[in-house]
């Protein structure tokens, strides 16, 4: 990793206009488009869009809080958030904290005391404290009212020390001081978070020194408590300097954390060691950005925003020091932030463009994030994301072309590829594997692409696909999955009898698999997955009742797995029907409290579906779960109330927002009209095919059932 590199940058005598940030608005989208050049040494643009607001916010990051540049950006970040809060009462409490949140990281601790601050700031807090309630959303309202008071709000203070008062009073009969000062922490970390004026850090600081005292206190009250408790003191003493120092390097403090460290009285071992790191992170030389660099290493993984205010703070002390951000590209990776992830890595990389080691990890992580479900969902960020990765690959082949990079050129397009066919996009789709395949074939590679021809209705360029992928795939699993696809293929292009040859190599492959698994319990994932798929070979040779034995056990192996009852439930869409086994595998799928909403709504569709190709009716237990999810916000909801008979199928198609709903909205109208008139569902399954979301469920099962009914 780069920070065991030491790797120390000279750094400039004078810069008026920061190297770091000066890339970091070369990195950003639209860079020097529309921009007025000031004379603060940064150019800034007249108005903050969402299209700019990204990279101002990391400009910002990285301005000294003395910067002249500092008040005029804030400024106009704050008009654009003013400007994009029309209807703050149609916002829920979360999402009002969110929108305060955003706009207090643009403050200090001190500016959001002294006031006044921006009005857009005022209009949130004024909502969050019309709409939280003290007893259930304490830390959001202390936030709107502290901000309110900052403004002149008399009656604020008032109120704030009410529900402050209220807090301590709730929690004065909890069973142990350990929990009440912990639950009191949650409270006021969360209120610092939000707003993290002087008053709220040392109150929370105090906090964790108040709980501390409380554990050693116990200790004195006899053996059988020193029992009780175990090592729990010794964690508290070791971690209570650590968590105090983190309430004000969240926000930069150096002073503050030094000042907090040495008030609680303590000369054990970590806090003589914090206190050094501090004590010299508080100078001004290349040791200082060394402690800020510990400092920041030591609370990535714990706290990462600890570490990202650790980092902010280097970034502006130390603007042509690389390691700050790539820090900062190292969180913003942890929490899936992929355009300032890739922004900040672009910084990195220009401020050292010789270190090979800045290089290996930022395609690591691109590639790490475009495997992210977010992006397999969005094709044109996934296409952003790989060609910010492909020109790294690029500039990295010109410096050190005999060195192979960690991940090859052929994944990244795999990858893309994926979120193409995700999309829609099946011509793009298409582009992307074969340029992976071209650069280098892997048995990934052809299988997906092998896919994409047989959704498309290529069932002879699917086989060509298929068979080069066997070839290649050494893995028994990836063997399994292929022979399968073959089995498909086969099918596709009316071969059935090597189509059933094709499934019983499957199943044979699968068979030895699961005796080598055994009962390992470890493996209850793959077990679950390979019962699956034996389940449906079985069924499509004709084995009826080993394909129900084999889907119970995928369930019994792993009865969380929600992939689990899709696959079984959509292949019973397209299948012989059979509603009883799909209302046994229904039920046990309602038993997962961890089952999102959507998946119960999917769920209950799809029985539907099999009763409809059943010609008869879905038990009861389908419409009270549709109509237990009818409130649920976004289009889960609005297939609720469809499938419940609630709303019509014109007024589902106008909700649906984007291709991928409205190929849904044309299926489940599809399947209502089986039974009653199948031409119009056949012209709707047909709809279905011509919007080429071949990743979808939807598409498949439509795809199965207009061959159903076509035999």
């Amino acid at each position: 990793m780069l920070s065991n590199i030491m790797f120390r940058p000279t750094r400039a005598a004078a810069v008026a206009c920061t190297m770091a940030l000066a890339l970091v608005l070369a990195c950003g989208s639209g860079a020097g488009a529309g921009r007025s050049t000031t004379a603060l040494g940064v150019d800034l643009p007249d108005e903050v869009t969402s299209e700019n607001l990204a990279e101002m916010l990391r400009v910002y990051h990285g301005l000294p809080t003395d910067a002249e540049a500092r008040d005029v950006l804030r400024e106009r970040v704050m008009a654009y958030y003013g400007q994009s809060q029309s209807d703050l009462n149609a916002l829920d409490l979360p999402a009002l904290g969110e929108r305060l949140e955003a706009m207090t990281d643009l403050y200090t601790p001190a500016e959001l005391t002294e006031g006044p601050v921006h009005a857009a700031m005022v209009s949130v807090a004024d909502a969050i404290v019309r709409k939280g309630n003290p007893r259930g959303d304490e830390a959001r309202v202390l936030s709107g009212l502290l901000v309110l008071r900052t403004n002149g709000r008399e009656e604020a203070e008032a109120e704030y020390r009410l529900v402050a008062e209220w807090g301590e009073d709730a929690r004065r009969e909890l069973p142990t001081a350990m929990q009440r000062y912990t639950e009191l922490i949650d409270v006021w970390e969360a209120h610092a978070v939000l707003t993290p004026g002087p008053t709220v850090l040392q109150t929370l600081a105090s906090l964790h020194v108040a709980r501390r005292d409380a554990v050693m206190q116990a200790l004195q009250e006899g053996p059988q408590m020193v029992l009780q408790l175990g090592s729990l003191p010794a964690q508290v003493r070791r971690v209570a300097p650590l968590d105090v120092a983190a309430v004000y390097l969240r926000e930069g403090l150096i002073v503050g954390a030094i000042d907090g460290v040495r008030a609680m009285g303590e000369d054990g071992e970590t806090e003589a060691r914090l206190l050094t790191v501090l004590e010299q992170a508080r100078e001004d030389d290349d040791d200082a950005a060394d402690a800020l660099v510990e400092l920041s290493e030591a609370y990535r993984e714990v706290k990462p925003d600890v570490s990202r205010g650790v980092c902010r703070l280097g970034l502006q002390r130390f603007p042509d020091d690389p390691r700050f951000p790539t820090c900062l590209a190292r969180i913003a990776a942890v929490l899936r932030d992929v355009e300032n992830a890739t922004a900040w890595y672009a910084s990195a990389i220009e401020l050292a463009p010789n270190l090979r080691a800045l290089y290996d990890e930022a395609l690591a992580q691109l590639d790490e994030l475009l495997e992210l479900g977010t992006l397999r969902q969005d094709a044109s960020a996934a296409r952003q994301l790989a060609a910010r990765a492909e020109h790294l690959l690029d500039e990295r082949d010109q410096r050190w072309p005999d060195v192979a990079s960690p991940i090859a050129r052929s994944r990244i397009e795999l990858l893309v590829g994926a979120a193409e066919m995700h999309a829609g996009n099946a011509g793009e789709a298409r582009r992307r594997l074969e340029a992976s395949v071209a650069a280098q074939e892997t048995a990934n590679a052809l299988m997906q692409l092998g896919t994409l021809e047989l959704r498309r209705g290529d069932a002879e360029a699917a086989t060509r696909h298929y068979r080069r992928a066997l070839d290649l795939a050494e893995n028994p699993i990836e063997r399994a999955e292929l022979l399968e696809r073959l089995g498909d293929a086969f099918g596709g292009a009316g071969n059935q009898e090597q189509s059933q040859r094709m499934y019983r190599q499957a199943l044979q492959a699968w068979d030895r698999t699961a005796a080598e698994l055994g009962q390992q319990p470890e493996a209850r994932l793959l077990m679950a997955r390979l019962q699956t798929r034996r389940g449906v070979l079985l069924d499509a040779l004709g084995e009826r009742e080993r394909a129900l034995q084999a889907f119970r056990s995928a369930v019994n192996a792993e009865p969380r797995l929600h992939e689990t009852y899709a696959t079984i439930l959509s292949h019973l869409v397209s299948a012989a029907p059979d509603l009883d086994f799909a209302h046994e595998i229904f039920r046990m799928s309602q038993r997962q409290l961890s089952l999102a909403p959507e998946w119960k709504v999917y769920f209950a569709l799809w029985v539907k579906a099999i009763a409809a190709r059943a010609s008869s009716e879905a038990e009861g237990e389908i419409d009270v779960v549709l109509r237990e999810n009818a409130s649920v916000s976004g289009w889960s909801g609005q297939l609720a109330r469809f499938g419940a008979g609630d709303l019509a199928y014109e007024q589902l198609l106008e909700a649906a927002d984007g291709t991928g709903e409205s190929a849904e909205a044309y299926f489940y109208e599809g399947v209502r009209q089986l039974e009653s008139d199948p031409g119009a569902a056949k012209a709707l399954f047909e709809r279905v095919l011509q919007t080429e979301m071949v990743s979808f469920y939807e598409y498949a099962m439509a795809q199965a059932l207009l061959r159903t009914m076509a035999d």
